[in-house]
């Protein structure tokens, strides 16, 4: 085999070289793609689930104590309370507000399987049925309002249309 001959098998063998690995990468890209979606997609359930979680638990407080859920009663009655009571009630309602929130501020993101419009239906429910919580609200929405103006916006306005 002579010189030329060398250097012809030496490019013959350079191209499959170079052919195997661009079927390699793309192989490869194929793969990391197929993962980040798959990624993304347990995110945003993972992100879901933290959500429904939250309201669950939030609920399970209520439930689960007999005192505060007669606490929410006697403040939707007018009731007088206590300092400790109001504190008691204020922290109860912030929660449910800053798992709103959250859960708006995910589903924005797209980073949840809900939509926005649940987490709003949530905290505006409540209210309805429980007047008690609206100068809560009113305080926490005057902190967070530079955070997230089109959530306070939206709550306002459907509490607004539900006549709250």
């Amino acid at each position: 085999m002579d010189l030329t001959q060398l250097a012809n098998l030496g490019e013959f063998v350079g191209g499959i070289a170079v052919l195997v690995t661009l079927i390699y990468l793309a192989l490869q890209t194929r793969q990391t793609r197929a993962a980040a979606q798959e990624s993304a997609r347990l995110a945003a359930v993972e992100g879901t689930y933290a959500s429904t979680m939250s309201y669950g638990h939030w609920r399970g407080l209520v439930l689960g104590d007999p005192e505060l859920a007669d606490l929410i009663a006697k403040a939707n009655q007018d009731e007088t309370l206590s300092e400790g009571e109001r504190i008691r009630l204020s922290l109860v309602f912030e929660q449910l507000f800053v798992i709103g929130l959250t859960g708006d501020a995910s589903s924005r993101s797209q980073g949840t399987l809900h939509s926005s419009t649940i987490d709003l239906d949530y905290v505006v429910a409540f209210l309805q049925q429980n007047p008690s919580g609206l100068p809560d609200w009113h305080r926490f929405k005057g902190i967070v309002h530079s955070l997230a103006p089109d959530y306070v916006s939206a709550v306002d306005r459907r509490l607004g249309e539900a006549g709250v």
